[in-house]
């Protein structure tokens, strides 16, 4: 069985909704076929889900996608451009240093770049 690895890029606000649901179907239409390794990597203007309304909305699903495997990563450069507590980012997800860095790293790892 192969092994897909994505990157999705997060950074505006309003691409969470979009993202979710993309990250769902691509992990339902490779069910069975392909094993995955995903991750959700949020700078920007992405790290304000952290106290936006939409938290409420799609923390429930984003926690259902890290219970199957889906990284969400946090870049700590915005959370202080953006002065958002670190205890804010969900106990399920995880802060990297700078959000640009790591998604350089993933895609020298062969991670493919998606940016809903």
């Amino acid at each position: 069985m192969s092994m897909l690895k994505v990157c999705f890029h997060i950074s505006k606000l309003e691409e969470w909704t979009v993202a979710v649901k993309n990250i769902n179907n691509f992990i339902n239409d490779i069910s069975g076929e392909s094993e995955y390794d995903i991750r959700v990597v949020a700078n920007s203007a992405g790290v304000l889900i952290l106290t936006s309304d939409l938290r409420g909305e799609l923390e429930n699903p984003m926690k259902d996608l890290s219970d199957k495997g889906v990284m969400f990563e946090f870049c700590n450069n915005a959370l202080n451009f953006y002065k958002i507590d670190t205890g804010l980012v969900f106990n399920w997800a995880k802060i990297v240093r700078a959000g640009i860095t790591e998604i350089v790293k993933l895609q020298d790892l062969g991670f493919t770049y998606i940016k809903p």
